[in-house]
């Protein structure tokens, strides 16, 4: 296989006969394992297609390393408005960005991802409570959500490298 292959795609949507992720799902930026071959593909629109992003009081920085661009943000010291996992809350200071996605994959349990972190309890403006899905590893994210009170768990799939499951050596 070439180079490329075995990183796998990102953005990828290749699912099997049921509509169900049919490799591992990865995050962007350390490559680590977060969904191995479960997860159902759906397109969604409206304010359904919507990541809400925190956007941190230095965000023109962020803007000028392409991470507004993509949807995610980067990593920051702990306790700031740009690391959702952090001990403090965003307050005032921290904005929302909401950034549209057409497809997302819906993982009906947060025990069936492999590694995943979800953020405190945040409430974005017109979203309700949710938590926000980050790579464990690296904290890159958000990468999608989870609605408070619900099981499942929403990621843009634009944000996730989609590897073939024939290639993953840590599965």
């Amino acid at each position: 296989p070439t180079s490329s292959e075995a990183d796998g795609v990102l953005g990828g949507r290749c699912v099997d006969t049921g509509g169900i992720n049919a490799g591992m799902l990865r995050c962007p930026r350390c490559f680590s394992r977060l969904l191995s071959q479960c997860g159902r593909l759906v397109e969604r629109a409206g304010d359904e297609a919507l990541l809400h992003v925190p956007r941190s009081s230095n965000a023109s920085a962020e803007a000028a390393d392409g991470a507004a661009d993509s949807g995610t943000v980067t990593t920051a010291a702990a306790g700031t408005a740009a690391d959702p996992a952090a001990d403090t809350a965003p307050d005032g200071a921290c904005g929302w960005d909401a950034v549209p996605h057409e497809w997302w994959w819906v993982v009906e349990d947060v025990n069936d991802v492999d590694n995943v972190a979800l953020s405190y309890l945040v409430t974005p403006p017109a979203a309700g409570a949710i938590r926000l899905a980050l790579c464990s590893e690296c904290r890159c994210g958000p990468l999608g959500y989870q609605r408070d009170g619900e099981a499942k768990v929403w990621f843009a799939a634009p944000l996730l490298r989609q590897q073939d499951a024939m290639y993953a050596d840590d599965a």
